[in-house]
């Protein structure tokens, strides 16, 4: 059978409700493989007890046809669609017990042999939460390390961000199809990344986004990371689930202290408490991977009204009245240079009208 019939019955069967990650597995380990499963009629695998569900559902034959537009769709979409059995398959991901049987990737791929690392967290962050998933993502992106996270609004949208700003390469897993990218308002990260990183999905392309989908989608974004961190999550934080998943592959979990009087913290200090590595700098997740921190990236000060408020801003958020009182700019001239520092990459813009400076002065 060619690789390419091969992929086509490996996306059919992964059509068939029921056939999970895990499900998946299990019938390799019953009948001798991937290919064996991928060849195996449903009537064959009637004798499969545990898999009587699976199999009822696809009594009729497997969804071939339907695997097959799904291949010239994601083609004409630009994705590229990987079977267990493809050499391209991420080994990491490979590793873990529940790999997905086909992973659709759109953007630059096949992977590139930089460690990995996960930077995760919560959907509603702190500004301290915020920051530190900047820091670490750009510190890791600098050295040369891939960020891996969910694309979720918070500190994964954070850590793409950051990894992008720096060059550097992100890796975003959804848990939807890449035709439906979820959030909504992260189309335009999604497409920054499908340009300069890679989004992976194991749903077809039209699948919309459902709860239970993130917790099973987590196993992948610890499953291409060889470090996982989590940077700020409540104590019942479903970023808690990566780490877990993390921890059950035997990968490394690095954990963000915080306030103890802060909900935020309550599932990063409780991880440090079972075990995880507390995370002081990044400079110890390259140590791990043999590399050397890169100096951060240095601005000269601008010119004119720009340098007066890129030298009052700094790591924390400044809101827009303070910035007029403290430089003594006319609205109309501040709102003007801020704009300015924004569009060269030195300066962002929060909710609430709050400012944070990009880089340090030369």
């Amino acid at each position: 059978m060619t690789k390419e019939a091969l992929t086509q019955r490996l996306v059919a069967w992964s059509l068939v409700p029921g056939m999970g990650g895990r499900t998946f597995r299990k019938l390799c380990d019953a009948l001798g493989g991937i290919e064996a499963v991928a060849c195996a009629e449903p009537a064959a695998l009637k004798v499969l007890a545990p898999f009587s569900k699976v199999v009822e559902r696809s009594a009729k034959g497997l969804p071939l046809e339907r695997a097959k537009k799904e291949l010239e769709a994601c083609e004409r979409a630009g994705v590229r669609v990987l079977g267990l059995h493809d050499p391209d398959y991420p080994e990491l991901l490979k590793s873990i017990y529940d790999p997905p049987a086909v992973l659709y990737v759109k953007g630059r791929f096949p992977f590139t042999d930089a460690p990995t690392a996960a930077v995760v967290g919560a959907r509603r962050p702190s500004a301290y939460g915020r920051r530190t998933a900047r820091a670490v993502a750009e510190a890791l992106a600098f050295g040369g390390v891939t960020v891996v996270s969910g694309m979720a609004l918070g500190i994964d949208a954070e850590a793409h961000e950051a990894a992008l700003e720096t060059g550097g390469f992100t890796v975003a897993v959804l848990g939807s199809g890449l035709g439906k990218p979820y959030p909504a308002s992260n189309r335009a990260l999604f497409e920054r990344i499908a340009e300069a990183g890679a989004v992976v999905s194991e749903y077809p392309l039209d699948t919309l986004a459902r709860p239970e989908f993130f917790p099973v989608r987590n196993r992948i974004v610890a499953g291409l990371s060889r470090v996982t961190v989590v940077v700020e999550a409540g104590q019942k934080s479903g970023t808690l689930i990566t780490a877990d998943l993390a921890l059950e592959q035997g990968r490394d979990v690095y954990a963000v202290p915080g306030n103890i009087d802060s909900p935020l913290s309550e599932g990063t200090n409780r991880l440090i408490l079972q075990g995880a590595r507390p995370l002081v700098s990044p400079a110890q997740i390259l140590a791990d991977f043999g590399l050397k921190p890169l100096e951060t990236r240095a601005f000269a000060p601008p010119p004119g009204d720009e340098g007066t408020l890129f030298s009052i801003l700094g790591a924390e958020e400044v809101q827009m009245d303070d910035l007029l009182e403290k430089s003594g700019l006319p609205h109309g001239k501040a709102a003007a240079a801020l704009v300015k520092l924004e569009i060269a990459g030195r300066v962002r813009q929060l909710p609430g009208k709050r400012f944070v400076r990009t880089g340090r002065v030369a």
